[in-house]
């Protein structure tokens, strides 16, 4: 009888400590599989963030290209700038009087 209940007592030991085992097993997958899922969503958000980012920049430099490809055909339109006049030789003055000293010579 004490070697059975020695017997009963050792199984229930044995089937306890592998059942723990169990739960830790488990809770160990479950814990590195949501990290895994966590590493995943995070590297998918970066890379969508990324992708985001490009597209935008294509859609600013479409913008500015258009935008610059206004500008020249508006130049295209402007009117054009007469061209300067050449040199102009000055004329002599009209005035018939000679010139005179304003005070007298002392």
């Amino acid at each position: 009888m004490r070697n059975r209940n020695l017997l009963i007592l050792v199984a229930m030991v044995v089937f306890s400590a592998c059942a723990k085992k169990v739960e830790t097993q488990e809770a160990y997958i479950q814990k590195s599989l949501a990290e895994k899922i966590a590493k995943h969503k995070e590297k998918e958000a970066e890379k969508c963030t990324k992708k985001l980012y490009n597209q935008a920049a294509e859609i600013a430099d479409s913008i500015l290209l258009i935008d610059a490809l206004k500008l020249d055909s508006l130049q295209d339109k402007l009117p054009i700038v007469p061209p300067k006049p050449g040199f102009i030789e000055p004329k002599p003055s009209g005035d018939s009087l000679a010139i005179e000293p304003f005070l007298d010579t002392i």
